[in-house]
Parts: C-alpha cells; sequence; structure tokens
C-alpha cells in the first residue's frame, strides 16, 4: 500500500458495485418533465393557452380592420299601396322573404358610418314582387355613457330602392331618398335570467325624394315625400368577436306627390338578426 503524501488525506473507497463498474439503473424522465431542446419536431408541446383558443380566423381578423360590426338579417316583408292606384303584397309560401346584410365604421373618434343592403321578393294579389334597398348613413355621437341609454347619434341617410311587380296596376318604382336619422342604443338585464340584452331604436324621417312609380302602365314623377320609418333591434349581448343573435320589426309609412295623383305606401318587416362585432 502506498502511503498518502504528507497533508493529503485518503480518497474515501467507492462504494461496492461502482467499483466493480457496475452503474445503477437510471429511472427515465417522463416526456412531459423533459427539458426544452428547441427542436420543434421532438419538443413536446402543452395545450394551447386560453389567448390561442379565443384568437379568430386570419380571414375574421382582416375583416375587422375594416369594419366595427357586421350583421345578417332574414325576414317576412309586407306593403300596400294606396292612392291613385292600390296593390299589396301577399304572404310567400316560405314566410321569409327579406334578406340583407350591413355593415358599420368608425370613421373617426365619434364619427361612423353605416351601410346596408337587402333583397326582396313575393307574391300580390295579382302577380308578385321582387327588387332591392340600399342604404348609407353617416352618423354623430351627441351622447355617449355606460348604461340603459348609453349612446345617442345624429346623421343623415341616403337610401336607394328599385322594385317591380308584375300584373298590377301598379309597377313598382326606382326611388332615392334623403333625410335625417336618429339611433339610440342600450343595455338592460333582466332580473328573472342571467342575461343581458343589447337594444336598438332608430327613427328616419324622409324630406326629398327622386325617381318614378309605375301607375296604370305609365311612369309617373315623384314631385315631393313625406314619411318616417321607425326600427327596433333586439339580441342577447355577448363579448366581443362572438355571434349574437336576436330580432327586428320595422314599420314605414311614406306619402308622395306625384307630377299627377298621388300615393301612399306603407310597410312592415319582421325577422331575425345575427350580429358579430369585433
Amino acid at each position: 500500500m502506498v502511503a498518502s503524501p504528507e497533508g493529503v488525506a485518503p480518497a474515501a473507497p467507492l462504494p461496492e458495485g461502482e467499483a466493480m463498474g457496475v452503474l445503477e439503473p437510471v429511472t427515465p424522465v417522463p416526456a412531459d418533465r423533459q427539458p426544452a431542446t428547441g427542436d420543434p419536431v421532438n419538443e413536446v408541446q402543452g395545450p394551447p393557452s386560453d389567448t390561442e383558443r379565443s384568437a379568430p380566423p386570419a380571414i375574421i381578423s382582416e375583416i375587422g380592420r375594416h369594419v366595427s360590426g357586421l350583421w345578417l338579417v332574414g325576414g317576412l316583408r309586407s306593403w300596400s299601396v294606396s292612392g291613385s292606384v292600390a296593390a299589396k303584397s301577399s304572404t310567400p309560401l316560405l314566410i321569409l322573404n327579406h334578406f340583407g346584410a350591413g355593415g358599420e365604421r368608425e370613421l373617426a373618434p365619434g364619427l361612423g358610418a353605416e351601410v346596408f343592403g337587402a333583397f326582396e321578393y313575393g307574391p300580390t294579389g295579382r302577380g308578385d314582387f321582387s327588387g332591392m334597398i340600399v342604404r348609407g348613413a353617416g352618423l354623430y355621437d351627441v351622447y355617449k355613457h355606460p348604461g340603459l341609454l348609453a349612446r345617442i347619434r345624429l346623421g343623415a341617410l341616403v337610401s336607394y330602392e328599385s322594385f317591380g311587380v308584375e300584373k298590377e296596376r301598379f309597377g313598382g318604382g326606382n326611388i332615392i331618398k334623403f333625410g335625417p336619422e336618429a339611433i339610440a342604443n342600450g343595455t338592460f338585464k333582466i332580473p328573472q335570467v342571467p342575461i343581458d340584452l343589447d337594444y336598438k331604436a332608430s327613427l328616419r324621417y324622409f324630406v326629398y325624394a327622386s325617381g318614378s312609380f309605375g301607375v296604370r302602365g305609365r311612369d309617373r314623377a315623384i314631385a315631393s315625400v313625406g314619411g318616417y320609418e321607425l326600427r327596433g333591434e333586439l339580441y342577447e349581448k355577448q363579448a366581443k368577436r362572438a355571434l349574437e343573435m336576436g330580432g327586428f320589426l320595422a314599420v314605414e309609412s311614406n306619402d308622395y306627390t306625384l307630377d299627377r295623383g298621388s300615393i301612399s305606401l306603407t310597410g312592415s318587416t319582421l325577422g331575425v338578426m345575427a350580429r358579430y362585432r369585433f
């Protein structure tokens, strides 16, 4: 046995087994506890975060860059005409005969725009009708505060309507209308059920119109108009980037003076809506 140098302690003897070159078995580390390797193929991926789960599709994000809200409508549209000529719509076989889509965008703080387009069709007493509506409005916030009455906007609306009627003495019309619009929005709760309801109420008053109506086979130019439209919408409020379902009711009454005679056109639309807020 070789003596240890002075001042140096002898090395501790190796445990039995290690001295013979025998290694203890290594317990494997579970995969979910292994350190990240940086290799996207071999590295174990954990579950997606809440942010990743709620991230909208790319196309939805792209649309949200241009608009702040979208909505779709489907409803039952009915109308009647009286005065120099008479006609009215009938209930269609499929109940729904009015389909449309719209959107809104904020142009500047407190200033926004809305656009809407719709197609409608259906039977009349003797024939049928079909037509389209395109509307655009500029609106400015005059009041904004969270609560039952959360927002009031005032602005102006331009509407273009074109529809034809077959086999009736009233042949339809092509009309451009203009007038002021007021919109109120808010949210209220129903105590019996844990949901919030969003409402939107609008009043449109038409002071100018141009175009013509078909009366007894002839086009009669519009000289003036006086009329209004009331519209109410109700939704079950959800978080943003979630689909909200609701319903609406719109009623209108317009009195037109023609270059010869006059007509009054009244109508209503009752339906369902789907809204998506970005």
